[in-house]
């Protein structure tokens, strides 16, 4: 990566040789900038041997300092002040006044965190600066608990206490030092569905219906709320951080391959964990930001290795998901419910509705036993046949995606012509497919030809399988399976 010369950079962002490119296709090469010094020439008389080693011990460097520089695309310092050539752009500051008159978002967010986090918490401090001490002190609050009322107390103690200190006086103001607000504040729908993102409730004493908006403390209230972090940037800042990179590179027991080599496989755990309202079938909607992160990662995302100092294309995929059996319903679009709850069987599965207990049961599991098996040849145990058939074809994504062609679903909740809210899904599921929806995943390029796409967690199924067992045994009222209908 270099030093961007365009002027919406003006030699402080790093940008790939190709993203400058097309930077000074748009906005002209700075006509005053003849001698590169910010690209490695020298003045005539510098050289290399005038350059003195410094004790790094000597210097206290605050590592809040390389974190914000990583955090924000900035691999190394703006202006180093150990390399000399630097000290010549002092002069040339008048000769080249616009390169810094239309700064980036992210320059802006970068000047921003660090004129208010940068600064020394009180003159004199070398061990703290105000960022450094800000983050400390909020990792406790975050690690022991601490309530937003008691933290914003113990803000305005310490700026009582040290008048001399730049300490924030709230909660309001710590915060907006340490993270910047989100670019979809502004929005009143959900970008996917549509739905209206604040709660409502019907206005009291009204003859027509009227919704308003629910409010707490002035106001709006989301009706739901995602917590999403990217992948991108975590990925790409585990390269950008030396320490990350070492403990990383360290702990593999292979040696490091080759920059063009860098590839990450991913392996998504999703869990329905019990709740008053869990997206089940709708959790594509949710998907939608990882999906879109998986599209770029598997073109490829320029990422800076910090130990080699270069810039590499880093790729990575989604190899399968891991969930238990009603997620993997969710996930994968085929109905985990009635007779063909069997994914590996699919559409050849052999099930029995029990008369009395009203539950499906599958005969067909000896047809995976080896064709010499005993079992095949047991009438009497069994349910009075010979098995002779061999297990299921196992279906390609192909062979899914014909399955899924008449399959057509619309996600999230939308308006009947009766004014309630139904489940968009409902109209789309046919009698004869066990295909709920098309799963978001067959949106990657590669899931297709994925030999395994979906795992089931194993530990959660032994867990309910011991679960009936148990209450089975201890006779218990409430979970136990032995009851007149099972009999």
């Amino acid at each position: 990566m270099i030093h961007c010369p365009c002027p919406s950079c003006g030699f402080r962002l790093f940008q790939t040789r190709e993203d400058a490119y097309d930077h000074l296709l748009l906005k002209p090469f700075p006509a005053k900038y003849t001698f590169w010094l910010h690209h490695g020439e020298r003045r005539v008389g510098d050289s290399s041997s005038e350059t003195q080693e410094i004790d790094p011990g000597s210097v206290y460097r605050d590592p809040l300092r390389d974190m914000v520089r990583e955090a924000f695309n900035f691999p190394g310092s703006v202006v180093d002040e150990d390399d000399s050539g630097n000290k010549d752009f002092e002069g040339d500051a008048d000769e080249l006044p616009y390169l810094y008159s239309e700064p980036s978002q992210a320059a802006r967010h970068f000047d921003e965190l660090l004129e208010d986090g940068e600064q020394e918490l009180y003159p004199g401090c070398a061990k703290f600066s105000k960022l450094a001490f800000l983050v400390r002190l909020y990792h406790i609050k975050c690690l022991c608990g601490v309530s937003d009322k008691a933290f914003g107390m113990i803000l305005e103690l310490l700026c009582e206490a040290f008048e001399h200190a730049k300490i924030p006086g709230s909660l309001h103001d710590a915060k907006r030092i340490i993270r910047n607000s989100g670019s979809d504040q502004e929005l009143s729908r959900c970008k996917i569905c549509g739905t209206l993102i604040w709660k409502q409730k019907t206005r009291r004493n009204s003859i027509v219906r009227i919704n308003v908006v629910v409010k707490k403390n002035g106001k709006p209230q989301a009706a739901k709320v995602l917590r999403y972090f990217p992948i991108v940037p975590r990925l790409q800042r585990m390269f950008m951080s030396l320490k990350v990179l070492d403990l990383a590179r360290d702990s593999h027991p292979l040696q490091p391959a080759p920059m063009e080599l860098y590839e990450t496989q991913l392996f998504l755990a999703v869990y329905d964990y019990p709740g008053p309202k869990m997206p089940g079938n709708d959790i594509d909607v949710y998907l939608q930001p990882l999906i879109d992160e998986l599209k770029q990662l598997w073109g490829g995302v320029d990422t800076y290795d910090a130990s080699e100092k270069k810039t590499f294309k880093l790729h990575a995929a989604l190899l399968w998901t891991i969930s238990d059996f009603p997620g993997l319903g969710n996930l994968s679009g085929w109905n985990t419910y009635g007779g063909r709850a069997c994914p590996t069987c699919n559409l050849d599965a052999e099930s029995k509705r029990l008369t009395f207990s009203q539950k499906w049961c599958f005969m067909g599991h000896r047809r995976f036993l080896n064709q010499s098996h005993r079992f095949r040849q047991d009438r009497v145990r069994f349910d009075g046949k010979v098995e002779v058939r061999g297990p299921p074809v196992t279906l390609s994504g192909g062979d899914i995606l014909r399955q899924l062609d008449n399959v057509h679903v619309k996600l999230g909740k939308v308006q009947t012509e009766a004014g309630k809210r139904a489940r968009g899904q409902q109209a789309a599921l046919q009698d004869e497919s066990p295909w709920k929806k098309r799963s978001i995943f067959f949106d990657l390029p590669y899931w297709e030809y994925n030999l395994l796409r979906h795992n089931l967690d194993v530990m959660h199924i032994e867990k309910n399988v011991c679960d009936n067992i148990i209450y089975t045994i201890l006779n218990d009222s409430g979970k136990s399976k032995d009851n007149l209908k099972a009999r």
